[in-house]
């Protein structure tokens, strides 16, 4: 009879200690889930793509002309290609429709979660991309250019999980290939420019906090990820469809792991 207490009392005490250890486990102050440092949340991942420009049915040469001179860096260059190429305005706009110029890059985008607060996510980048005139059999390089992304905010909630959308605005170096009569500069820094990509995101598997860049469409084909130049649609980007890119997850479950004593 002594021997089933005292095996009842180790049991008991067992249980109870049991009980103590997982409230440990689970509480903000001392819980090994609050001991994951802030940087085992940042992620980095690098992309090719391409970009189109689409500047409506209308056709409007005038439009074309502000929006090729603001992100080229002259108001000359529009006149330049056609007058290098023999190509009239309506010509040129044909072929910019007709995608035979075009950009061709790559970005490297790195996340990271906001020490004090974890809904809030950062995005920063950086990438390189050059401008295609396709003619006949040859691909000419007119420009080349550095981009930055810099430090921006998302709201896990809002914009990640229930719009799907990184929206990124960026600044960059371009450098012309070619020289203009009366500008010796080749360089052209645009750090303000009115231009932004709605990069769209698409929930991976079961759990909606897992997440990916969304590569191919419902047809099977690239995904066409809008850019937008002082509001209006002006093209596209659509990344390059690589075999392991439906393996580059965004995995937001867990957060509650992350320290907050910052």
């Amino acid at each position: 009879m002594a021997c089933f207490k005292l095996k009842k009392q180790i049991i008991i005490i067992f249980k109870l200690n049991r009980f103590l250890l997982i409230f440990l486990f689970v509480s903000n102050c001392s819980s090994p889930l609050r001991k994951m440092p802030i940087q085992m949340a940042r992620t980095t991942q690098i992309d090719f793509y391409k970009q189109y420009y689409d500047f409506g049915p209308a056709k409007n040469i005038g439009k074309a002309q502000d929006i090729v001179a603001s992100l080229m860096g002259s108001k000359e260059t529009w006149a330049h290609f056609t007058k290098r190429y023999g190509r009239t305005n309506e010509q040129f706009l044909s072929d910019i429709e007709k995608k035979r110029f075009y950009v061709q890059g790559s970005i490297i985008l790195t996340t990271y979660l906001s020490p004090k607060n974890h809904d809030m996510l950062f995005v920063d980048g950086t990438g390189r991309y050059s401008v295609i005139y396709q003619r006949a059999s040859k691909n000419e390089i007119l420009f080349t250019a550095d981009y930055f992304i810099k430090n921006i905010p998302y709201s896990i909630k809002n914009d990640i999980l229930t719009k799907g959308i990184l929206q990124v605005k960026i600044s960059q170096v371009l450098i012309r290939h070619f020289n203009i009569a009366g500008q010796p500069n080749i360089n052209h820094l645009l750090e303000d420019i009115p231009l932004y990509f709605e990069i769209r995101l698409e929930k991976a598997g079961k759990n909606d906090q897992v997440f990916r860049i969304k590569y191919v469409g419902e047809d099977n084909q690239p995904f066409s990820h809008p850019v937008y130049f002082k509001g209006d649609k002006i093209g596209f980007m659509q990344f390059d469809n690589l075999p392991n890119n439906n393996d580059k997850l965004f995995d937001l479950r867990g957060r509650n792991f992350l320290r907050k004593d910052y």
